[in-house]
This record gives structure tokens, sequence and C-alpha cells, in this order.
């Protein structure tokens, strides 16, 4: 196999061609124009000079020449497009460039327009090379392993930074001190409006039950038998069995029945037969002491029928020494919210309401008490063992609620 010759080869013209050419471009000085030619090489290479437009002086190059043959003309000018292409391109306009909805006579014209036009508009992009990204990555691993950046890691200390570091503690802290308060008070508020919102559905849910049962209010044990009441879970033994009535029978849900403050409160029956709550600390409201049925009228608005749990019985029932004037523990003893016959629902910060004595006159009504031991007991003589469990209301105007 013959190696290719890469050896260039110098060419050079015959004396008679180079005659020929000096006597060619001698006859063009004058005038710009052929001449006749003397010989036939003469002739052979004036035609193959005016072939390719080299001649000096010549009118017209090659780049005007092949202009004027595309545009069809002796010379360029003013050009302007024909009719039909002038009403194509309106058409395609029209049609917002989408040569498919132009008529099907301006069709052809407008598809080769549309298709000059996207070679203006969009010119091809030009494709970069398949191995640019790996010639520069290796050009600039090449400069770095050349000069490397100075690079020294620095050790993590926090010599002379104890001062900095007590302050933002501080900051920490006093934010802290303040935030804190700022939110117990909003879970506090909040655990205020859910427990409001119980004792309005707890009041609709007695109205209902009052409409069905001839007026009167819940009772499922009455009198206790001469025992005491505060026996929760025990049949013929609890008073919260009556109020429990209203979950049992659907007129309240059982979470309308526990205070966000008792952690120990259930919010769904455990079983449908259920009547009552399994244990004293599930209770979260004292229900009015019933000895008997009790029908709700006119005179009765004053009484008090349910409230927080009482923090009397709680004590009493573990023999502690009891405050008569202490609050609710449903609140860490802020105060309790107090449904009233008339279905007020009211925020009291005493466990002291205002009321009427059976003769009607004005008295004030400890709600944890039966009236007849706030008469016969002084403060001081209310501190151990006042109640037993088994004391009950003294009238229909007495507001004693349990446990």
């Amino acid at each position: 196999m013959n190696e290719p010759n890469d050896t260039l080869v110098e060419l050079t013209l015959t004396p008679a061609s180079a005659e020929a050419v000096d006597a060619y471009f001698a006859s063009r000085a004058d005038d710009g124009f052929a001449v006749a030619a003397d010989s036939g090489i003469t002739a052979r290479v004036a035609s193959l000079l005016d072939q390719v437009g080299a001649a000096p002086g010549a009118r017209n190059d090659l780049a005007t020449r092949t202009l004027e043959r595309v545009v069809g003309r002796g010379a360029l000018g003013e050009h302007v497009l024909a009719d039909a292409d002038v009403e194509a391109l309106d058409a395609l306009l029209i049609a917002q460039f989408d040569a498919r909805r132009v008529p099907g006579t301006l069709r052809p014209r407008a598809e080769k327009i549309a298709a000059l036009s996207a070679l203006v508009v969009e010119p091809p992009a030009a494709r970069p090379s398949a191995d640019l990204g790996s010639r520069t990555f290796a050009k600039v691993a090449a400069r770095m392993s050349e000069s490397p950046l100075p690079f020294e890691p620095r050790r993590l200390t926090l010599r002379g930074r104890w001062r900095d570091v007590v302050s933002v503690a501080a900051v920490l802290l006093i934010g802290a001190s303040v935030v804190w308060p700022v939110m117990s008070s909003v879970r506090r508020e909040a655990s205020r409006s859910a427990c409001l919102s119980n004792m309005h559905a707890s009041a609709t849910g007695l109205a209902a039950y009052a409409d069905a049962n001839r007026d009167t209010l819940p009772v499922l044990t009455a009198g206790f038998g001469g025992g005491s009441w505060w026996n929760v879970g025990t049949p013929g033994g609890s008073n919260s069995a009556n109020i429990f009535t209203l979950a049992r029978e659907h007129y309240v849900g059982l979470d309308d029945l526990a205070c966000p403050g008792n952690p120990e409160a259930p919010t769904a029956l455990a079983h449908p037969e259920d009547r009552d709550w399994r244990a004293l600390p599930e209770v979260s409201y004292s229900y009015r002491i019933m000895p008997g049925p009790m029908r709700v009228h006119s005179g009765a608005g004053d009484v008090a029928i349910l409230a927080d749990r009482s923090p009397v019985v709680l004590r009493a029932v573990r023999g502690d020494l009891v405050d008569p004037l202490e609050n609710s523990p449903n609140h860490l003893g802020t105060g309790q919210h107090v449904l009233f016959a008339s279905g007020r629902a009211a925020w009291m910060d005493s466990p002291e309401v205002e009321g009427r004595t059976a003769d009607g006159q004005p008295t004030v009504d400890n709600i944890w008490l039966p009236r007849r031991v706030e008469r016969a007991l002084d403060r001081a003589a209310r501190q151990r063992g006042i109640i037993s469990g088994r004391e009950l209301p003294t009238d229909t105007l007495d507001s004693f609620v349990g446990p």
C-alpha cells in the first residue's frame, strides 16, 4: 500500500503560459474590456479568468452576479412581493403563523413563507463539541494542580468565646421568662373557653331532656337510699349517674361532660350500656344533688345545677381539711363555671353565689355546701368533717352540687 505523500509540489507556469497571462492583463489595463486573443493559449487563459471573475477592473464581482441570478434581475434594486405572496403573507399573519389554517389556494405559498421566517426567527443553535466539557474540566484540573488554592483547616474552639455564650444564654432565659407566662395564660384561656362551651352544650342537653320528660331534670338515682351520693360507679349510690344520663341517652356527647382541666376525664363511652363514670377522678362537673325528681320552674332560675367539680367533695372523700371557699381544681383554683337553672352559664371567682331563700329573702349561697350546714357552721368550724356525703339540699332553692 502506498503511503500518502504530504510533500507540497510547487507548480509553475510554462514560459508560453506566463506570456499569455501577461498579454491578457495588458489587454485589459486600458478600458477594462477583453481584446481579441493573439494565440490559442491567450484565448484559453482569457476564457478561464473571465469565468471566475478574477480579472482586475471587472464591472461586477462574483457575489453581485450571483445575487442578480438569484433574484432574476439584471441589477440589484428595490424588490417587492408578488400579489399572490402578499395575499399569502396576510393570510398567514391572520392565522398567527399557522400555515394549516390558511385557505387551500394560498397554503403552499404560506408554508414557504413560514419556512423562511422560521430560518430568521429561530436560527439553528450551534452544537457544542461533544468533548467540550471533558476538555474544560481537564484544563481546570491541570491549572489547579499547577497552583493549588491555599487552604488551612481551622480548629473550632470556645476559647475566648465564653462571654458570648453566657450572653446568648442570658437572652434566651429572659425570653423564656417573658414567653412562658404568656403561653400559660393562653392555655388557661383556651381551657376556660372549651369548658364554657361544654356548659352551653350541657344547657342545651338539659333543656332537651326536660322537654321530653315533663320539665324535670335527669334523675337516675333518687334519694340514694340514705347512703352516700359520692360513690361514683356504684349503682344507687352515685349522684354523677344522674348527669351521665345525658350522655347515655345521647342528649350530649361524653366529651361535652369532660373539662379540659381534668386530664382523667374520658371523652367517649367505653360501652353503650355504661350508666356512670368508673371513678370519682373521671368526673369533671358536679351536678345538683337530686333527692328526687326536680321540676324546672321560673322561681328556681338562680339555683346552680351544674358546676366545675367540687374541691370540697374531693378533699372530704380523702378525709383532708377542706375550705368551703376554695375554687374548683379544673382551672387551677382560679374559679369555676356555673350553670344555673335559667340556662345561664357564668364564670365565678368564688363558690358563693347570690340566691334566695324559700320565703324569698336574698342570701349568699355556697354551691359546695347545703344551706343548713352553712347556717349551722361558721367558717372556722367548716375545716374538717363538715359533710359526709349524705347531705341533701335544704329546699328546691338551695344550690348544692356534687360530687
